[in-house]
């Protein structure tokens, strides 16, 4: 089916938003990567629009950090599926599925982030953005590098919560303190440069546009729809369809950006979802088995990205609704 752009769905600035298409009835479509790169389609452009708003009254053509080409280059992806509803037997809903690396969620207002006052930080390889221990007090705009956010339990086990790109601003913005929060910590992957935010000076942006405010209200919606993923949907399924389900997300999206290739370790993969080594080695075992995955060092790669999506379930890949 050909998408038509809906301008005044994307005009209204809604989540969730209706398309027009030619040709459908109570199907649901998967995005394929051509279209998730962005392609000629201006329904696509538009899908962007209404998802991330662009605040093109306040750009500046002079700044101090160059923007590098992972936040210039085309729309973020969005991975989701495509259905049509009762309301609507002519139209389908964006819907988002879950992710655990956020990225690009704010690069429209990169620019603006620079005209206002902030400080230039640079963390190098394992070093902390986000230290245990540290209260909330800052808000920082990844510029470029990734980072791991996660938990260390007083029982001494890692439980990692999400990982963070070029184009988004974590932790996010808020004017609360909660006592949990000294428990949590950020990493960097690899060096990484920010623009970083007192709680004040971010307060002022955000009271001050609209756009912005609506866009941290989104981002937060997108890292809420992660929790109530793991905590209602993948805590009672079996491991073998969590594990699935985990690499099935990640080769859409991590902060490798390597598509089949998952560059995390065992250890890693355990300590997203909060398994025993014994239990992912188990899984990953059997999906060697099947062909489905292989194994090297410090990475893993789907060989059979159809046969791990049969595993998974309609939570993570949605099954066509006729």
């Amino acid at each position: 089916a050909r998408l038509r752009d809906n301008k005044a769905g994307a005009a209204a600035g809604k989540s969730l938003i209706a398309l027009n298409v030619t040709g459908v009835n109570q199907t649901v479509f998967r995005l394929c990567p051509e279209i998730r790169h962005g392609g000629n389609d201006n329904a696509v452009s538009d899908l962007h629009a209404a998802d991330v708003q662009r605040p093109a009254q306040k750009h500046h053509s002079h700044h101090s950090l160059s923007e590098p080409a992972a936040v210039r280059a085309g729309p973020p992806r969005q991975f989701c599926s495509f259905r049509t509803t009762e309301q609507f037997p002519e139209e389908v809903i964006l819907q988002l599925t879950p992710r655990y690396y956020f990225a690009d969620d704010f690069r429209t207002f990169y620019r603006y982030f620079l005209s206002r006052p902030h400080t230039e930080r640079t963390f190098q390889k394992g070093e902390y953005l986000w230290k245990p221990g540290q209260p909330y007090d800052r808000v920082h705009y990844y510029v470029s590098g990734s980072a791991v956010h996660f938990a260390d339990h007083e029982s001494g086990r890692r439980r990692i919560i999400s990982f963070h790109g070029p184009g988004t601003l974590f932790p996010g913005y808020h004017t609360t303190y909660f006592h949990i929060e000294l428990s949590l910590a950020t990493a960097a992957l690899t060096e990484v440069r920010v623009l970083e935010f007192t709680v004040p000076q971010f307060r002022t942006m955000f009271e001050a546009d609209p756009v912005l405010a609506e866009s941290v209200v989104n981002w937060y919606a997108k890292y809420v729809n992660l929790f109530l993923f793991e905590t209602i949907h993948q805590e009672f399924n079996i491991s073998l369809a969590r594990l699935c389900n985990l690499l099935y997300l990640l080769t859409l999206n991590q902060p490798s950006d390597s598509g089949p290739v998952i560059g995390m370790t065992q250890e890693d993969i355990a300590d997203i979802l909060g398994m025993s080594r014994v239990q992912v080695t188990r899984g990953l075992t059997e999906l060697r088995a099947r062909g489905i995955v292989s194994t090297a060092r410090g990475q893993l790669t789907v060989t059979d990205l159809a046969a791990l999506a049969s595993l998974c379930t309609d939570e993570t890949v949605p099954a066509p609704r006729h």
